[in-house]
């Protein structure tokens, strides 16, 4: 399972907490259970690696099983699933099993901020002094896929940011963002009833879910990354 910034280390520390205990509750014993956190710390281990920055990129929980049982294994994977998709929207998360087939659909972990926004806490503070952020601070955002497009809704925190929303975060920026991964042209949509944007990336998942060599294949992610762009208030 893939997760994305922000707090992508601590976001697959927590999924792997709540996986080992749905696994005991559950019964399940195997010959070993092997936990890693590829990207942060996987190969030195936690101790010579330090304290990864909150600002990875990206963090890839990696939970491998051994056991005679097939029918435990099969659990265990079930139980994998249900994880992630319990998580709600803003780092992508992907999941992959070593079995003969194709790959699995891709599920959402949560990305909201914990302690509210610095945007809020600027208006609170009284200051007019322009202020560059990322979206983070005002927005939250879905991703998915539609075959070769993917699919991006940005949500305003509170009615008066969707404005800036509007304003700033054009299609023509989101295409620049994205120069990497769409291929395509970009189509944004205004809901202001939902105080949303949504956006259309064409030809931006390598060729879709199907037959995509990427590790998010169904975009997941790109919510979390447009989330990094930077606006002004």
């Amino acid at each position: 399972m893939t997760y994305a910034w922000p707090d992508a280390y601590q976001k697959a520390r927590m999924a792997g907490n709540i996986l080992r205990q749905r696994l005991d509750r559950l019964g399940l014993k195997f010959d070993a259970l092997h936990v890693e956190y590829v990207g942060a710390n996987a190969c030195h281990g936690e101790f010579l690696s330090g304290e990864p920055s909150p600002d990875l990129a990206e963090v890839t929980l990696r939970v491998g099983v051994r056991g005679g049982d097939a029918a435990a294994v099969e659990r265990f994977y079930a139980r994998a699933c249900a994880v992630g998709a319990e998580w709600s929207a803003g780092s992508g998360v992907s999941l992959q099993r070593q079995a003969e087939g194709g790959r699995d659909c891709g599920l959402l972990a949560r990305a909201d901020s914990k302690d509210g926004s610095n945007a809020e806490r600027y208006h609170h503070a009284g200051l007019t002094m322009a202020r560059r952020i990322k979206l983070l601070e005002i927005a939250h955002a879905r991703s998915g896929d539609k075959g070769d497009c993917a699919n991006i809704g940005l949500i305003a925190r509170k009615p008066e940011y969707y404005p800036i929303l509007t304003e700033q975060v054009t299609a023509e920026r989101v295409k620049e963002h994205f120069r990497e991964l769409c291929r395509g042209r970009v189509e944004r949509f205004e809901l202001p009833n939902l105080h949303a944007l949504n956006f259309l990336l064409y030809e931006a998942l390598d060729g879709g879910g199907t037959v995509s060599l990427r590790t998010d294949a169904q975009g997941k992610t790109l919510s979390a990354a447009l989330l990094r762009m930077e606006v002004e208030i």
